[in-house]
């Protein structure tokens, strides 16, 4: 069910009836079929802060805005309950990445045809309309450098076309940024990519094989370096990157966030309003933490902080303990997620939420299988 919504096209007209059947059925029957149906510390985390979002909607500057916006959150909710539930079977968690890839090739597509790519001028111009936002291309080439990473590692079949695969998401970065002139696409993508290569080819391998590596990616980034820079400085995303902090949008959407939410640090002024108190139209504060303090006062952002967080810190904590890269890896990724969520609103947004939630749950899944096998080896070792 999952699957045929993310294969939609863009602008469907059947969109809208398939987010009234497809994301509902999918948690109904993801959560019938499950045997496991407790919920992960994050679903507890997320299930909590929606509830507070639902309380300080009745605190709303509008109440009538606010509860046509809990429709959203619903929708978010139930998509992280699908994921969360799929993707605690194993073999069904690179199933579960699928969804995405098939979103993010129907995002290249309605470009490629609908916005017709070859005919913008990247010097002056850039991918974007009302039915795909530029930044959303860039939002879902994070998540599918990601997944073609960990198919790189899931799949045994078709290892080696993933990891090939994963290499060309570098120069699918610079032209995605390129033609979207999303300036964070190459702040998220270059840091992402590096630790990537790293975490699979140099960590851990010593020797020759570290050394040749290392050396390759050096003599690459020096053949192509020219190329690259002549062609990004005379871009329209250099020309977006000369712009002073201060005259940027997001500038003043974040100080009137915040100025809402000291106003009203205890409920906020409900999921929705931000754009209606304080501009008098609909728009949001192209920051996650930013929106819940403005919308939901302080207890939000806490909890949502403390999500991010915790997953962060539990992943470096694992590291430690059982020495596996994988480990770094989730931990890196989820930095990734929780810096991605200070550019843009994920919370009320059902596919970018539930990414989270999609990896906490193969992280989980990842430690329960290791710390199977460490338990059954610190058991041998007693024996012997």
């Amino acid at each position: 069910m999952l699957m045929a919504y993310a294969a939609l096209p863009i602008a469907s007209s059947y969109n809208q009836v398939f987010l009234y059947i497809a994301i509902p059925g999918a948690a109904l029957l993801s959560f019938i079929s499950s045997k496991d149906k407790s919920l992960s510390k994050y679903m507890v985390l997320l299930s909590l802060l929606f509830i507070w979002i639902f309380i300080t909607s009745f605190f709303s500057y509008d109440i009538n805005v606010s509860f046509v916006w809990l429709r959203r959150v619903l929708a978010v909710y139930l998509l992280c309950i699908a994921i969360h539930q799929i993707a605690k079977v194993d073999n069904y968690i690179p199933w579960a990445y699928l969804v995405w890839m098939i979103m993010y090739i129907g995002c290249l597509i309605y470009a490629q045809n609908v916005m017709s790519i070859e005919q913008i001028d990247y010097t002056n111009d850039r991918v974007s309309d009302s039915n795909l936002n530029a930044n959303t291309l860039g939002y879902y080439t994070f998540f599918a450098t990601t997944i073609l990473y960990f198919w790189g590692d899931l799949s045994q079949r078709f290892r080696r076309f993933f990891r090939i695969a994963f290499l060309l998401t570098i120069p699918l970065s610079f032209y995605i940024a390129l033609i979207t002139a999303s300036r964070q696409i190459l702040v998220i993508q270059v840091p992402l990519i590096l630790f990537l290569l790293f975490a699979r080819y140099i960590k851990g391998r010593r020797g020759i094989y570290g050394g040749f590596f290392t050396l390759l990616l050096i003599g690459f980034s020096f053949v192509v370096a020219s190329y690259v820079i002549k062609t990004y400085e005379s871009s329209f995303l250099f020309q977006r990157y000369q712009m002073d902090l201060g005259d940027d949008i997001r500038t003043r959407l974040i100080r009137d966030g915040i100025e809402t939410g000291l106003d009203h640090f205890i409920s906020g002024v409900g999921v929705g309003c931000f754009g209606l108190y304080n501009y008098g139209h609909d728009t949001f504060a192209h920051n996650t933490y930013i929106e819940l303090f403005a919308t939901t006062g302080l207890f939000g952002p806490l909890i949502y902080v403390y999500m991010m967080l915790r997953f962060i810190f539990v992943q470096f904590r694992r590291y430690c303990k059982l020495k596996k890269t994988d480990y770094l890896v989730f931990m890196f990724v989820g930095v990734i997620y929780a810096l991605d969520n200070m550019v843009y609103v994920f919370h009320t947004d059902p596919w970018l939420m539930a990414f989270f939630i999609l990896l906490t749950s193969h992280a989980e899944v990842a430690f329960k299988k290791d710390m199977s096998v460490y338990e059954n080896q610190g058991e041998r070792n007693i024996a012997v």
